[in-house]
């Protein structure tokens, strides 16, 4: 009978693939580099993933979740402008942390081809935002568009945020961030005066 994988073993794995991947870069990064960052051999890699691509993949599914578990309390109160600037907030110490796992999650969507534009199924996480926006405008706090379409664009804001954040001179920062709350309140909520 064959062992259960070892989510420690797992997250070791993938910890090892980041630091090689940043390191050497996809293209040059062997199998063998992370195993031997990992302390295993090959074919243990092979128990958890088919290739280094499902390795980034993992590593860009991993963050993307790291950050909307931080961006999902403030999205189910998203009322006002402070709220607005708590979401870029959040966005942007995502970025400033994860800097280098960005990298590779940007490798991942290389490796994924063009995205099919706006998605025809939503997993539970997303249906949960959906609700979340569909509510949000029955209180009138957001404008009403179709909700489906309101996660999108946060989803590729939060995407977009993160790339200019990455291309920001220090100085440039705060400006960027205080344009963007204003962008982002703007499109989406009922501001009365």
């Amino acid at each position: 009978m064959a062992r259960p994988a070892d989510p420690y073993r797992r997250e070791t794995i993938l910890r090892a693939a980041t630091e090689v991947f940043i390191e050497q870069g996809y293209s040059e990064t062997r199998l063998a580099d992370i195993a031997e960052r990992a302390g295993v051999v090959i074919s243990t890699l092979y128990l958890y993933f088919d290739s280094k691509e499902d390795m980034v993949q993992a590593i860009a599914q991993e963050n993307q979740q790291y950050l909307i578990d931080q961006l999902r309390t403030i999205l189910e109160h998203l009322k006002s402008e402070q709220d607005v600037a708590e979401f870029v907030e959040i966005v942007f110490a995502f970025a400033a942390q994860h800097r280098d796992q960005i990298k590779i999650y940007n490798l991942d969507s290389g490796l994924s081809g063009v995205r099919r534009g706006i998605r025809t199924t939503y997993g539970p996480r997303l249906q949960r935002g959906i609700q979340v926006i569909r509510q949000l405008m029955d209180e009138g706090y957001i404008r009403c568009y179709e909700p489906e379409f309101v996660i999108e664009m946060l989803i590729n804001f939060v995407r977009w945020l993160v790339s200019m954040f990455l291309s920001l001179k220090e100085e440039d920062v705060e400006p960027f961030k205080q344009f963007s709350v204003r962008w982002l309140a703007n499109a989406l909520l009922c501001l009365h005066d």
